[in-house]
């Protein structure tokens, strides 16, 4: 696993399409409710989807906007838990 930082953040991304997608067609699926990575890889008729993030668009997410819960773990070579941002003032 190696020696590494997750953390969690907010950032847009784009999805873009070939030119024979109907639109129409990706309309209704986010009406239906399909999260955007459904509709790029998953839908039986849209193809070639290319995604990507949008610079300079990530914001990073505490703790407090998180339900409490860690939005950065740190881990070590083996891939065992080093610390988190989870009450960082009781570690």
């Amino acid at each position: 696993m190696g020696k590494h930082l997750e953390y969690k953040c907010i950032m847009w991304c784009r999805l873009d399409f070939d030119d024979n997608v109907d639109m129409l067609e990706v309309e209704k699926l986010i009406k239906d409710g399909f999260p955007p990575l459904e509709i790029g890889y998953e839908s039986d008729f849209i193809r070639n989807v290319r995604w990507s993030v949008i610079n300079d668009t990530e914001e990073f997410i505490h703790p407090e906007d998180n339900d409490n819960h860690s939005t950065i773990i740190l881990y070590d070579d083996d891939g065992n838990l080093i610390c988190t941002n989870k009450n960082i003032d009781e570690v």
